[in-house]
């Protein structure tokens, strides 16, 4: 294995530790099952327009500044709901995080294996309740029924309504 492929198999397992552990940095992200985080900042919106989420680029987890520190760190996952999609080999979960009942995520796994695939994880969302797939995209909408659509094949491309 090359020195490139052994630190991608590092991030891959260090994500993925840290879905099995329910904990995952205190910022708005979405965490890929290969180890990198998408920090998701607003991109300008009116009231009329969808929001959209945008970085300006990744990181790898390991380079999270407070990953050992438990104040950086949301800790545990409350699932209000999980919905299976063994056409598509996907399983997704919603919910809340314990630390406070503003945040939120929406979890992608494997169907078959149970596979970390791709975590979101909002600040001041809510809780996310209710879960569909709609034109390739997963739609996850929250306790204050605001929807965020995630594309199947690029979930960091988010958009809120």
């Amino acid at each position: 294995m090359t020195k490139k492929n052994n630190l991608i198999e590092q991030q891959r397992i260090l994500a993925s530790q840290l879905w099995d552990d329910e904990t995952c940095p205190y910022f708005d992200l979405v965490m890929l099952g290969d180890g990198r985080i998408f920090p998701l900042q607003i991109e300008g919106a009116s009231q009329l327009a969808p929001e959209f989420l945008k970085s300006d680029g990744w990181i790898n987890v390991s380079d999270v500044p407070g990953l050992n520190e438990p104040s950086k760190m949301n800790e545990g996952f409350s699932a209000l709901n999980r919905r299976d999609f063994p056409e598509r080999d996907i399983s997704i979960s919603v919910g809340e995080c314990f630390p406070s009942g503003e945040n939120g995520f929406v979890a992608c796994t494997t169907h078959a294996s149970r596979e970390f695939l791709w975590l979101a994880f909002f600040v001041k969302s809510n809780p996310f309740e209710n879960i569909d797939i709609e034109n390739n995209e997963v739609v996850a909408t929250t306790t204050l029924n605001r929807k965020y659509f995630f594309p199947l094949e690029n979930p960091v491309k988010i958009r809120i309504t």
